[in-house]
């Protein structure tokens, strides 16, 4: 599709996207007349004779049907680069360079978290979202990442680039180092993480988790099993 400045006189070839953007718009190319109806016109060829005086005919057509059109306007799709403003020019460069007011609260947050002493698990899973994203890098006993859902504590100090099986992939070297937070209220329920050590990662009573079926349910008594493997250590919320 063809580019054109704002005024559509010229063509553009590489306009500067860091200083514009392109719209959507049209290019009048010509005015049509309205057209009247044509009726077809053809005539008929001898195409073979025969002697008995028979003869196949051909029709030709000498002017093809046409139906009546009203007056039209033809134009081209384009595309037309309109320069950014000063004031929207200021305006990208501050989104570009200078953090969201929200980015600016999280790293706020951060800083304060990284001091703070938080000693219960409610409030680590209620904050969770200032939290990382678990990748593979050194981590220390207590550091907490987020990964599918799920909001972990570190339980043993590793440093993936020594250790590179230590990944949630790997469930029992994972659960070694790594133990999943438990919510003690149905709002900070997370997804069911399978036990693997029952001394670290069991469901104690009084928890919630959110199990395959998409229900939460409330842990009665300290088990390592799930709702289908012992239906009486839960309860449906």
């Amino acid at each position: 599709m063809r580019i054109f400045n704002e005024e559509k006189t010229e063509e553009l070839t590489s306009p500067d996207l860091a200083q514009g953007y392109l719209k959507q718009d049209k290019l009048f190319i010509a005015h049509h007349d309205a057209q009247e109806e044509i009726q077809q016109q053809s005539h008929y060829e001898v195409i073979a004779e025969y002697p008995n005086g028979g003869k196949d005919l051909q029709e030709v057509i000498d002017v093809e049907y046409r139906p009546a059109k009203e007056a039209w306007d033809e134009y081209e799709d384009i595309l037309v680069y309109i320069p950014y403003t000063q004031e929207q020019l200021n305006e990208n460069l501050n989104k570009k360079y200078i953090p969201s007011e929200q980015a600016s609260l999280a790293a706020v947050s951060r800083m304060f978290l990284k001091t703070a002493q938080i000693g219960d698990t409610e409030t680590k899973l209620a904050v969770s979202g200032l939290f990382d994203a678990w990748a593979a890098g050194k981590y220390e006993v207590g550091d907490i990442r987020n990964h599918a859902g799920q909001t972990w504590e570190c339980l043993q100090a590793h440093d993936n680039a020594e250790y590179p099986d230590i990944v949630p992939e790997n469930a029992q070297t994972w659960h070694t180092f790594w133990k999943p937070l438990h919510g003690k209220s149905a709002a900070n329920a997370r997804p069911w993480a399978k036990p693997q050590f029952g001394t670290t990662d069991m469901y104690l009573a009084g928890e919630y988790m959110v199990y395959t079926d998409g229900k939460t349910y409330k842990c009665l008594s300290d088990t390592v099993y799930s709702p289908q493997e012992y239906a009486k250590a839960w309860e449906a919320c």
